[in-house]
This record gives structure tokens, C-alpha cells and sequence, in this order.
């Protein structure tokens, strides 16, 4: 059947556009009949509405399958003196017949006939002299199937593509998870490493990464170290942004934190959602970082705190014992002065009572070093309650990272 149809095509003409009208190819369609005048009369009825090649023999019917690439075989009776149906059994044949349909002409459309036909993959029987009216309705009607066969295929290749780009997905959120996971129970700033090339070798990346502290701490994720070169990049691309690609690499930045990818995918759309999930990544490796380092201040003040405590007890032992040496001796140079000072009984007791009262009031001072000894004791308390004293911390396994990855070195 002549299939026409209207394709919009823009050409621009200045400022403005032009649409064309374009027309569709005829459906091909190839007769197999080794009777010459019968297939001239098929040949008749159809070449107005389809674009048909006819094959007298299997050789060049079976030429023109793989070359012609009809989308209807029409096929006679006979062929070689055996049964057409017999020689394009689909059950049998090759690949290049799928997408086809085969028509096969009959003479006698009986039952048992068609049964075998259908048996064999035939697709519909028309009587070879059927009206042309009715020969090309019944065409249309399977052109029509085949439309409909190709369509739905293609939705079902598109739904089983979707279906496997959203798995993937779930797989790289899973990963994401598993991460965050991971890094919940570091407590050690080498430790952040292990999950960060953990994940990237689920994502089949080569990586290295940098961790700014007191002193640059360098890793990859199948060499071990980093070059020289390499850290003077780390350097360099600090200011390019959190996400910046160059090549097929990329670098994730944070304050404190890079994360450095040498072998991206080349495909655009991998690449996109690699860069939404990293982001979250480097975002988590930051944090943890710097909750790590705040745990580390924390515990250090606690260790400061104790040793300050142990000094001011130690202060308060050495007061208590000075103290009592000093006033016994005052008290003992008092009594035996008296009588060279000269003073009448009176003045002597209200000497004793001012002398007593001072010393008394230094008693009150040491009190209230003790009382801040106790205050001290209680924070430090507290601060272990809260769990940032020495806890009992086990590094992760130490799996080997990277022995199935090829990555590519940067340099």
C-alpha cells in the first residue's frame, strides 16, 4: 500500500522558515512465485501501492530476503517443486525474516491448509485470485500489524531501559547510603579514606583525595600515595569551584576536603548523576571531618581539664600543709614575744584575737579552693557523660581497595 505522509522539514531562508513536504517510502514487498504470469498478475495489483520485487527461484528469493529486506513475503504454492511454506518456515529460518510478515497465497482455503500455515509462522492467507480491492485491504490490515508490532517493541525496549536507568540509580542512592552509613562510625580522620574509596570502587572510579589538618593528609585509592604533581593540582583547582571536570576528570572541592576522579564515564548523562551524587558525598565527607575535629579539640580540653584538676589538688595539699606549719609557728613566736614587747594582759589578748582572725580568714580561702577543685571535677563529669572522654574505637577492616579497577593515572 502507498503510504503518504506529511514530514515537516525547517529550512532557514533569511529570517524566516520554509516547510517541505516530504513523502515516506513505499512498503516493500516480495513476491516468491515460480509461475512468471501469475506473479505479473500480483505484480499488477500491487505496484501502485507497494514497492514489489519478485524471486522465481529459492536462490534469489533468499538473496533478496537478506538485501531487499521486505516487510511482506508473498509466497506462491510451490517453489523448486517443493511447498513454499516448507522453505520459509520461520521455526526454521533465519534471523531475517523476523520483522516480516508472510502472506501465503493459497488456491484451496481449506481448514486444514491454513493450519499448517499458521503452524509453520505465516502470518495471514489471501486466495491468490481474490478481487485486488480485497488482496490490498487485507495488506493494509497487516502493514497495519506490523506498525503496531514495532511500536509496542520499541516500548517495551524503552521500558526495560528506563527500568535498568532506574536501577541504577537505586543502586548508586544505595550506595550513597551506605556511606553515610559508613561514616557515622568513623572516629579516626584516616578512617574517612576506607568509605570514601569504597564507594567510588562500587562506582568502578579511580580516585584520590586530600584532607586538610594540621599537616595534608594525601590518599588514592589503588596506589596508596599521591605524586607530588598531584598535590600540587589539588592546589591549584582549590579555587575552581565545588564541582569542576577537565577531560574525563573531575575534582570536588570543599574547604577541608577534595575528592579527585581520574576516570569518568564518557557517557554525558552517567556523568550528570555521578555529579548530583558526589556533590552529596563530599558535602558528608566534609561534615564528618569536621565533627571528627571537633572531638578531637573536645578531648584534648578534657585532658587539660584533668591535668589541671590534679595540679590545683595538688596545690590545695601543698596550701593545707604550709598553712598549718606557718600558723603554729606565728602562734609560737607570738607567745614567746610578749614578754619583750611589754604589753599589758589586755593588749596581748587583742593582739591574739587580730593575729587568730587572719589566719582564720586564710582557712575560708583555702575552703573555696577547694570548692573549686569540686566544681571542676563535676564538668569534667558531665563532659564524660556526654561520651567525649577515651572511648574504646576499632578501625574499619583493611580491605584492599581496587584490585579488579583499571584506572586510568592521571598523569
Amino acid at each position: 500500500m502507498l503510504c503518504v505522509a506529511f514530514i515537516s522539514t525547517r529550512m532557514q531562508l533569511g529570517n524566516t522558515y520554509v516547510l517541505v513536504a516530504g513523502m515516506t517510502e513505499q512498503t516493500k514487498l516480495l513476491i516468491v512465485e515460480e509461475d512468471n504470469q501469475s506473479s505479473r498478475d500480483i505484480t499488477h495489483k500491487l505496484t501502485d501501492n507497494y514497492n514489489v520485487k519478485v524471486a522465481n527461484t529459492l536462490i534469489s528469493a533468499l538473496d533478496l530476503v537478506e538485501t531487499f529486506k521486505p516487510k511482506i513475503l508473498l509466497l506462491g504454492k510451490h517453489l523448486a517443486g517443493k511447498r513454499t511454506i516448507d522453505l520459509f518456515d520461520r521455526r526454521k529460518s533465519s534471523s531475517e525474516l523476523n520483522g516480516c510478515a508472510i502472506v501465503y497465497l493459497t488456491e484451496e482455503d481449506s481448514l486444514e491448509e491454513r493450519l499448517n500455515v499458521y503452524q509453520a509462522g505465516a502470518t495471514d492467507v489471501i486466495e491468490r485470485f481474490c478481487a485486488k480491492e480485497e488482496m490490498l485491504a487485507k495488506l493494509e490490515v497487516i502493514e497495519q500489524f506490523l506498525t503496531d508490532k514495532q511500536r509496542i517493541q520499541q516500548e517495551c525496549i524503552e521500558a526495560k531501559e528506563t527500568s535498568r536507568h532506574f536501577m541504577q540509580e537505586a543502586t548508586m542512592y544505595g550506595t550513597v547510603l551506605h556511606f553515610f552509613r559508613g561514616l557515622s562510625t568513623c572516629q579516626f580522620i584516616e578512617q574517612l579514606s576506607y568509605f570514601v574509596f569504597q564507594a567510588m570502587n562500587t562506582y568502578n572510579l579511580h580516585a584520590s583525595m586530600v584532607i586538610r589538618d594540621k599537616s595534608d593528609l594525601y590518599f588514592d585509592s589503588i596506589d596508596g600515595s599521591v605524586s607530588p604533581i598531584e598535590r600540587n593540582l589539588y592546589d591549584l583547582l582549590h579555587t575552581k569551584g565545588r564541582i569542576f571536570q577537565f577531560g574525563n576528570r573531575m575534582i570536588l572541592n570543599e574547604k577541608n576536603t577534595a575528592i579527585l576522579i581520574k576516570n569518568l564515564p564518557e557517557d554525558e548523562v552517567k556523568v550528570g548523576i555521578l555529579k548530583d551524587v558526589l556533590a552529596v558525598m563530599i558535602e558528608g565527607l566534609e561534615a564528618k571531618f569536621l565533627d571528627i575535629r571537633r572531638h578531637n579539640m573536645l578531648t584534648e580540653v578534657l585532658e587539660e581539664i584533668g591535668e589541671t584538676m590534679q595540679h590545683v589538688s595538688k596545690k590545695v595539699e601543698s596550701f593545707d600543709a604550709v598553712f598549718s606549719e606557718n600558723y603554729n609557728h606565728s602562734v609560737h613566736k607570738l607567745n614567746s614575744s610578749y614578754h619583750v614587747l611589754g604589753l599589758a594582759y589586755d593588749q596581748e589578748e587583742e593582739l591574739s584575737d587580730l593575729f587568730e582572725t587572719g589566719l582564720k580568714s586564710m582557712m575560708f580561702a583555702k575552703d573555696d579552693l577547694a570548692g573549686v577543685h569540686q566544681e571542676m571535677q563535676f564538668i569534667a563529669h558531665k563532659i564524660e557523660q556526654m561520651e567525649l572522654s577515651e572511648q574504646s574505637l576499632h578501625e574499619p577492616p583493611k580491605d584492599k581497595l581496587g584490585d579488579d579497577d583499571d584506572g586510568v593515572e592521571l598523569f
